[in-house]
C-alpha cells in the first residue's frame, strides 16, 4: 500500500513540479527511500518475510502502473 500511495503522490506532484530543475528527482528519491524504509521495517520487525515484501512491491507496482496508464489515457 505504501508503494501505491507514495507512487501516486509522486505522479500527482509531477505535473506542478516538472518545470523546476532537480525537484522531480528529489521528490522521487525521498518517496522511494520512504517506501523502501517501510518495506525494510516490516522485515526487521519480523512481521513479513522478504519474499512477502518483494511480492507486495511487484503487485502494487503493477497496480500503480495500471492506474497511471488509465489516468493518462483518459486525459
Amino acid at each position: 500500500m505504501s508503494l501505491i500511495f507514495y507512487g501516486m503522490l509522486a505522479y500527482l506532484l509531477f505535473h506542478p513540479l516538472c518545470h523546476l530543475p532537480g525537484t522531480w528527482t528529489t521528490v522521487v528519491v525521498i518517496l522511494a527511500t520512504l517506501v523502501g524504509g517501510i518495506g525494510l521495517s516490516r522485515i526487521y520487525l519480523g512481521v513479513h518475510y522478504p519474499s512477502d515484501i518483494i511480492a507486495g512491491f511487484l503487485a502494487s507496482g503493477i497496480w500503480l502502473l495500471a492506474v497511471i496508464g488509465t489516468t493518462e489515457v483518459s486525459r
